[in-house]
């Protein structure tokens, strides 16, 4: 795998795949300890195969999901379409009791073996975190990438792929791909929740009997444990210049700068955690600052809508 050169000073650009078996906890409830951790072993086992397939290098490992370098986009979406097509090849035997979450971002990569594993590799830089994000936004049977890799990839893929518009990652938008399913020729693509574009007439942010508005006057908001900020939280888990929201034409807009992370529950969603991200809001929705919202567990947390 000379395109690796793990000896080198300099990152080289290569494309990150970053692949998870979802809903392992279900998994685990579902087949019981010694079953399910037996039907993720297979997962990964076969991932590997699949990687080695396609020209890649697997890295260093990450509980029930991998990293894995490939000299370019088109080879390490093709190695994410075949595994989607082999772990769901057989519903309801084998791995296809199985799914996977995948995301890909392409960019500077710093690969080094290791000096403790023989033959084992760590890669390093942003490009890494960036697929694990992608692979973090995906959901079930989806595989996610950057706008940058998307147009480094063939037409099939571009023509294919959806833009999610209120998903970002360090300034990358996210797109979904969509792959072809061993049935037949069909594309699949399963999209998150859609959020409804277009103009609005406010965002209305609400914490505990405090109300601020967004609207053609006030364009901002800032948060955090300064009393600078237009909303203050007491409390050391959030940051003290932790997160703005701002208005950017049509759109609100929530950034996070902080360093434990904000967490973005839209209405009937899963939780979103951002770090030095950000994110569209719309609809209806809370936000919770410094760790994720356990029923009041966190230092607080803002009720939005967008309307």
């Amino acid at each position: 795998m000379t395109f690796l050169r793990p000896d080198a000073k300099q990152a080289s650009t290569l494309c990150v795949l970053s692949a998870e078996v979802a809903d392992t906890t279900l998994i685990f409830q579902s087949l019981g300890e010694s079953e399910g951790a037996g039907l993720v072993f297979d997962c990964l086992g076969l991932m590997n195969a699949v990687i080695q397939c396609f020209g890649g290098r697997a890295l260093h490992p990450l509980g029930d999901g991998l990293l894995a370098a490939f000299p370019s986009a088109d080879n390490a979406a093709a190695a994410a379409e075949d595994m989607m097509r082999r772990i769901h090849r057989e519903p309801g035997q084998g791995v296809g009791q199985a799914a996977l979450k995948i995301g890909l971002h392409q960019g500077p990569v710093l690969v080094r073996e290791s000096d403790i594993f023989a033959g084992q590799y760590h890669a390093f830089g942003e490009t890494v975190r960036i697929a694990m994000r992608m692979a973090g936004l995906a959901k079930s049977g989806q595989i996610m990438a950057t706008q940058a890799t998307l147009q480094a990839l063939p037409a099939r893929w571009r023509q294919a792929a959806r833009l999610l518009e209120a998903f970002t990652a360090s300034g990358n938008r996210a797109c979904e791909l969509a792959w072809r399913h061993p049935d037949g020729n069909t594309l699949l693509t399963r999209l998150p929740t859609a959020l409804p574009k277009g103009a609005f007439n406010q965002a209305t942010l609400r914490y505990h009997q405090l109300r601020f508005v967004l609207d053609d006057s006030h364009s901002s908001l800032s948060l955090g444990r300064e009393y600078i900020n237009d909303i203050v939280f007491d409390d050391r888990r959030v940051s003290r210049q932790h997160a703005r929201v701002e208005r950017r034409r049509d759109k609100v807009v929530l950034i996070d700068n902080s360093t434990n992370g904000t967490y973005v529950s839209f209405e009937g969603a899963h939780e979103i955690p951002l770090k030095m991200e950000e994110i569209v809001l719309s609809g209806r929705g809370t936000i919770s600052l410094g760790c994720a919202h356990r029923g009041g567990d966190g230092p607080g947390v803002l009720e939005f809508e967008v309307l």
